[in-house]
């Protein structure tokens, strides 16, 4: 009786990335992540929201770094973003009801909850190997001040 002789294992840090990624433009990447997003059954309204904030985010992009493909975006990119949006952003700019001059910058809830959605669309395609490096890891969320009807306030972070 023959024995097959063991194969040494390699350790996952030597082991080459056989994975090709596609190059994906905004608008791709952006469809893959709704058809599956619809298929996981989120609400329209939902959608609407993300489709909102995708377009804002690929406007500002185009307009301030002229970056076409999503993996070339680094974690500088989104918090560049997020200082636009807290420190230049228009309220309800292109709003067709709201014509009044208002603030320059978003709230920080705003902010969070835009920067959500960017987080969810760039999970969903790093999860899905669609892109190989995931470049909205290491972007927190905006601290903010929460006040309790005591009059009391605490700063917490949300993560």
């Amino acid at each position: 009786m023959v024995l097959k002789k063991r194969v040494k294992r390699t350790p996952i840090g030597r082991r080459q990335a056989d994975t090709e990624y596609p190059r994906l433009t905004f608008d791709q990447a952006f469809d893959l992540v709704v058809s599956a997003k619809c298929a996981e059954g989120l609400r329209e309204r939902t959608l609407t929201g993300y489709s909102n904030h995708w377009k804002q985010f690929t406007k500002w992009l185009h307009d301030n770094y002229g970056v076409e493909y999503v993996d070339e975006l680094t974690s500088d990119h989104f918090r560049d973003h997020v200082n636009y949006m807290r420190y230049d952003a228009k309220r309800y700019d292109g709003h067709k009801f709201i014509t009044s001059e208002q603030r320059i910058g978003l709230s920080d809830t705003t902010v969070n909850t835009r920067l959500r959605t960017l987080k969810a669309v760039f999970n969903h395609l790093s999860r899905e190997d669609l892109i190989e490096v995931n470049p909205i890891t290491n972007v927190k969320l905006i601290r903010q001040d929460v006040n309790f009807p005591f009059g009391e306030r605490f700063d917490i972070s949300l993560q």
